[in-house]
């Protein structure tokens, strides 16, 4: 069931929200890092044994968690920084190249949240293919940045088990499918609006 509600002066369609329904799950949460983390854990416990370690899979995983944490960006390099600067390892251009498998588990953990979520709390989406709407964005055509401005695009493909549409949008270069360039611009249901 959708119901209409106010946002920004306009009115949009949306399932209705329920007090025990989070939101989205982030990319940053506790819960991703701790996946990434026990994720990572059994091949750097294999680099701590063939470097003479403590083969402590609890405390690896711990240390994993904390310098993900901590880490800006999940960079192999900058985990393994921070591995060094706060838990005293000593790392090396291997376990640099273990810590860049980070990027892809957060977005396999990430993706499987987002289904499960989606799942559970029965996610539809408010519009259809066809339908014109509007979305913000702070990337002009060429990918430069801009300030947050609001475009209008047509969705022409919806990943409901993403919870996402497909928008395409000529102020921003999209092309049709089988022509050269960018087909569209992908979205969370909830960072788009009614026209």
């Amino acid at each position: 069931m959708s119901i209409e509600i106010e946002q920004q002066g306009q009115m949009a369609l949306c399932t209705p929200p329920l007090i025990s329904q989070p939101g989205r799950p982030t990319h940053w949460s506790k819960e991703i890092q701790s996946v990434i983390a026990e994720a990572l854990a059994p091949s750097v416990l294999q680099w701590v044994e063939g470097n003479g370690g403590e083969p402590d899979l609890p405390s690896i995983t711990g240390d994993l968690e904390f310098a993900l944490a901590r880490s800006f960006g999940l960079d192999g390099f900058e985990i393994a920084s921070e591995l060094k600067s706060s838990k005293k390892w000593r790392p090396d251009a291997e376990l640099v190249e273990i810590l860049d498998d980070a990027r892809w588990k957060q977005m396999e953990a990430h993706d499987r949240a987002v289904t499960e979520w989606v799942n559970l709390y029965s996610i539809k989406p408010g519009f259809s293919v066809g339908d014109t709407v509007s979305f913000e964005s702070n990337h002009d055509a060429k990918g430069r940045r801009i300030e947050n401005t609001w475009f209008t695009g047509i969705i022409y493909k919806i990943e409901e088990t993403k919870a996402q549409y497909v928008i395409r949008c000529a102020a921003l270069g999209h092309v049709p499918e089988g022509q050269s360039g960018p087909n569209g611009v992908v979205l969370a249901y909830e960072k788009v609006k009614a026209v």
